[in-house]
């Protein structure tokens, strides 16, 4: 998405945005992890590399997961797939939430410095790397400029919990079942609430731009390319222009 912005501002098209994350979990509890990581045949501490076989992402070519990491600007020998584990995400998305509540910033501070240290192994020694892991949390909270003893009483506790459990159950509702799942919304424009109306659910409804629940909205699922998110801002340029 940032490489299409580049791409449009080079053409004089800009766009003022603000990011926003929503919680998910793929697979919740470390028990649904373990589960499901002995029904591949692997032990609950199997790299992510070994998982990547299991299910196939690995494959060369067009279209394997090392292309799309190339495309991002990402190592696409992943070395890190060896020394990252599978673990439950609450701990981590709290402590997120807690960083957003002092500022949308710090927010957007701590999920790079996670996924910088998840996807990439950079700017941490701890190992293995887990999204559970108390010592790699508080370093990113020491990282991006949080009171770190306030980040540990926020680990030690259950704040944001009930928040985020109930942010994820919205979005069940509205029929996410699988991220990431990019909602593009104009301010000013977009009208009502993208999880509250069901017609919102379906990409093929963007056709219907004349309509009220579309227009400067879109919701784009998966991952996707440049060229796909250059035509989706082009698209809520033009409904906006036609707004004023």
């Amino acid at each position: 998405m940032l490489i299409a912005l580049d791409e449009l501002r080079s053409q004089g098209l800009s766009f003022d945005i603000e990011f926003r994350r929503l919680p998910f979990f793929l697979r919740g509890s470390q028990q649904n992890i373990d589960r499901w990581l002995a029904q591949l045949g692997l032990p609950s501490e199997a790299p992510r590399g070994e998982v990547m076989k299991k299910m196939g992402w690995d494959r060369p070519g067009p279209g394997g997961i090392g292309e799309l990491f190339e495309r991002a600007g990402i190592d696409r020998d992943m070395p890190v797939v060896n020394e990252v584990q599978y673990a439950d995400t609450m701990d981590s998305h709290r402590l997120a939430w807690h960083a957003t509540s002092i500022s949308s910033g710090k927010g957007e501070q701590m999920w790079r410095a996670l996924s910088r240290r998840y996807f990439q192994g950079k700017d941490t020694a701890v190992r293995p790397i887990r999204l559970d892991s108390r010592a790699m949390l508080l370093e990113c909270a020491k990282e991006v400029g949080l009171d770190v003893a306030e980040a540990e009483r926020v680990l030690d506790g259950h704040e944001h919990k009930t928040g985020i459990e109930t942010v994820v159950r919205k979005m069940h509702r509205a029929g996410i079942t699988a991220i990431p799942v990019v909602v593009f919304e104009v301010q000013g424009v977009a009208q009502g609430d993208w999880m509250q109306d069901p017609r919102a659910k379906s990409d093929a409804a963007r056709g219907q731009i004349d309509h009220p629940s579309f227009r400067g909205r879109a919701i784009h699922h998966g991952s996707g390319s440049a060229e796909a998110f250059v035509e989706i801002f082009r698209q809520l340029h033009r409904e906006s222009s036609s707004n004023l």
